[in-house]
């Protein structure tokens, strides 16, 4: 009997190592591992993920969900570069994952934008029912400048949820920068009520309250946020841009000096303290200041600006066309820029331009008081029709501009006739 055993055994045990490995046994392996390290990867234990992806991985090396997982935990520790070439593996064996496509194109957002905008229209077009990718791709519309793309797929990702308090904080930001503030304080209000603890909502009614000229208003909502995050560089800058306003140039540079002392480099910090200096009379040192911070950051769009209005009031002509150059390099719609280009070719005496480059910034922005009272400024008196048709435009999408006292020297610039015509309008 033992013998028969022993025989058995052997039996037994030959036909168990013959026994095959199939694909499907891999893949079912793989992907109870993967399953595995999505629940430590929900609890932020990445290292614990990973250890069960690169098995997962071994098991089936060329799986795109496993390598893109992978690249996702790269990314999150920082690792960008070994992120890069495993999500492009991970694409390449399956360019239809959207999950990985919207992951990528977070990544490239500061090196390729180009080709985070395909990857994030990509993703959409996989999942157009996934609000977290149309607000991505509503940023990265924001990022090139597509404003009315942006507007699009942040009201989309609405549509799908109300909720989304950081949806609601991109289209207050289009509006901002569309010019329309008082559509842009609702986005942000909204925002707030639905996060009340949200400190870059209270940050953002704070610059839009800014905006507004509503200074104390814009300084109560930066220092309820700053409550919530006292060492946030941005709310710190935001803060001395306010106090500056405000002439409280002491209370301006400490907010500036807590921001230096966290980042010494922070290029926008460097910027504002600029601005104090200009504010204290002190132009050289301002120019000095500013100069750093655009070493540091050479596409620090307000670098250029402050630049450029530092230039015009010492009648630097030529340096300040040159700064303002740089920043509608940047942002060619941007209408500080823009307004600065009109003045400083008005002030070269070549009307000609500057009525050119007014008249494209009232296409941006057609309610722009500055640029008709600008236009108005220089224009022949044969124009007057066609700045009383823009006159109308601006009221019609504006009415409030009628409390604008720089609206108003505009309108009585154009001739009596022309300001009791519009007034009665």
């Amino acid at each position: 009997m033992k013998g028969f055993g022993d025989a058995a055994n052997k039996r037994t045990n030959k036909k168990l190592k013959k026994v095959p490995t199939t694909k499907s046994t891999h893949d079912e392996q793989a992907r109870s591992l993967a399953n595995k390290a999505i629940i430590f990867y929900q609890k932020n234990d990445l290292t614990s993920a990973r250890k069960l992806l690169d098995e997962a991985n071994r098991i089936t090396p060329n799986n795109a969900f496993i390598i893109g997982f992978l690249a996702t935990i790269e990314k999150a520790e920082g690792n960008l570069k070994d992120a890069e070439r495993l999500f492009e593996i991970s694409i390449q064996l399956d360019p239809n994952e959207a999950n990985f496509l919207h992951n990528y194109a977070q990544l490239l957002l500061n090196s390729n934008i180009a080709k985070a905008l395909s990857l994030s229209e990509r993703s959409v077009l996989l999942s157009p029912n996934n609000p977290n990718f149309l607000e991505r791709l509503g940023f990265i519309k924001f990022e090139i400048n597509d404003l009315s793309g942006s507007l699009e797929a942040n009201q989309k990702a609405i549509e799908l949820d109300p909720y989304r308090s950081s949806t609601y904080l991109n289209i207050g930001r289009i509006y901002q920068k569309q010019g329309e503030f008082e559509k842009a304080l609702a986005s942000f209000l909204t925002a707030l009520k639905i996060s009340p603890n949200n400190p870059q909502a209270l940050s953002n009614l704070g610059i839009i309250h800014k905006q507004l000229g509503n200074l104390d208003q814009a300084l109560t909502y930066i220092l309820l946020s700053l409550e919530l995050s006292p060492n946030n560089p941005d709310l710190l800058i935001n803060a001395s841009s306010i106090y500056i306003d405000l002439g409280m140039l002491d209370k301006a540079h400490a907010c500036v000096k807590a921001c230096l002392g966290i980042n010494p480099v922070n290029s926008s910090a460097l910027i504002t303290l600029g601005s104090i200096h200009k504010e204290s009379g002190n132009d050289e040192e301002a120019i000095l200041t500013i100069k750093k911070a655009l070493q540091i950051d050479p596409t620090a769009l307000n670098g250029y600006l402050n630049l450029s209005s530092i230039y015009i009031s010492q009648n630097k002509l030529e340096l300040a066309q040159n700064a303002v150059t740089k920043a509608l390099e940047i942002d060619p719609q941007n209408s500080i820029a823009l307004i600065n280009m009109g003045r400083i070719f008005r002030d070269l005496g070549q009307p000609q331009k500057a009525i050119e480059v007014f008249y494209k910034l009232l296409d941006v922005m057609p309610d722009n008081s500055s640029g008709l009272t600008e236009l108005a400024s220089i224009h022949q008196q044969a124009d007057i029709p066609d700045l009383k048709l823009r006159t109308r435009q601006a009221l019609k999408i504006n009415p409030m501009l009628i409390n604008n006292a720089l609206f108003i020297e505009h309108i009585s610039s154009l001739g009596e006739d022309v300001f009791n015509e519009i007034i009665r309008l």
